[in-house]
């Protein structure tokens, strides 16, 4: 009889595990934790680039993004859960497999966002404007950029804005001036980086897209024209990298001269592979520009957590 009651004891305790496990990883997946990850950490990027900046005031800027732009990711979630079905990649995210409901989704949301913003309001240096870029921010990623992007190819310019202000967020929580060639650099830089983030996505999963009706470049311009479309936007990247070399966030020659061979590396590679009648991994490329550009931001913010 008592080994009977144990084991039930034990199957519930699995079950129970298993469900808590099960809404986890659902909302990890909601939140989109890998991509929101690298938009915080742009936004820590931005602030460590300020001098005089604490590591501190680094770490809750980036960890108050990334907050914001899970709670984001989350409604985006919800907002094209129909859409989603249609596509491989996306048919197996929690809402389309209804693994949670809706009313979780949109619960979730309003925690991150609300902790989010607390984190944020507490940075020393213009949190009311930290605030407000945030906001609008997430303003211009649910409200404009996913509702228009089921009309046309052009929501990919709201899309790249709100995802460069990250950085320039950092900066001016860090104490950066909003108007100053540093934060115009960081937003130039992140928006360049996300055409062709976007369109080696479309290259990688391709036929995907072209099965939708949702408009797109590959439907427009073919595969090679954009992978000629990349190439463009890579090396406005490229350029906008060394222009770094010119700013007062660029300390010292050594860093000056890895942060031009990285943006002519990232130029040369990308332009060989993406021009050339050689196939291509666009995964493999993809993390290539990744990564890169997470080398650019290494060898900028690394002098001045350490000097």
């Amino acid at each position: 009889m008592n080994q009977t009651k144990n084991d039930e004891v034990t199957e519930g305790d699995v079950a129970s595990a298993s469900t808590i496990w099960a809404s986890v990883v659902a909302a990890w997946q909601l939140a989109k934790v890998p991509l929101c990850f690298l938009i915080g950490c742009s936004t820590s990027f931005g602030a460590a680039l300020v001098s005089n900046s604490s590591l501190l005031s680094i770490l809750i800027l980036g960890l108050g993004v990334l907050m914001v732009a899970m709670s984001g990711a989350t409604v985006n979630s919800l907002q094209e859960r129909d859409i989603d079905r249609q596509f491989k990649r996306t048919a197996s995210r929690p809402l389309v497999r209804k693994t949670v409901s809706g009313t979780f989704a949109i619960l979730q949301s309003v925690i991150l966002f609300t902790f989010g913003l607390l984190l944020l309001g507490t940075t020393d240096a213009a949190p009311k404007i930290v605030v407000s870029l945030v906001i609008l921010s997430l303003l211009i990623y649910n409200c404009l950029y996913t509702q228009l992007k089921q009309k046309t190819v052009m929501a990919i310019i709201p899309g790249a804005i709100c995802g460069a202000l990250p950085p320039v967020i950092g900066w001016v929580g860090g104490g950066g001036a909003l108007f100053s060639y540093v934060a115009l650099l960081l937003f130039v830089m992140l928006f360049l980086w996300q055409v062709p983030h976007f369109c080696l996505v479309l290259l990688l999963h391709k036929e995907d897209y072209l099965k939708v009706e949702q408009p797109n470049f590959i439907r427009m311009f073919a595969e090679r024209g954009v992978r000629h479309l990349s190439t463009v936007w890579i090396c406005g990247l490229a350029l906008v990298m060394m222009l770094f070399a010119l700013s007062t966030a660029a300390i010292s020659i050594w860093q000056i001269f890895l942060v031009i061979v990285n943006a002519l590396v990232l130029a040369g590679v990308s332009s060989y592979l993406l021009l050339s009648q050689l196939p291509v991994s666009y995964r493999n490329l993809f993390i290539f520009l990744n990564i890169m550009l997470g080398n650019h931001m290494l060898i900028m913010a690394v002098p001045h957590l350490i000097f």
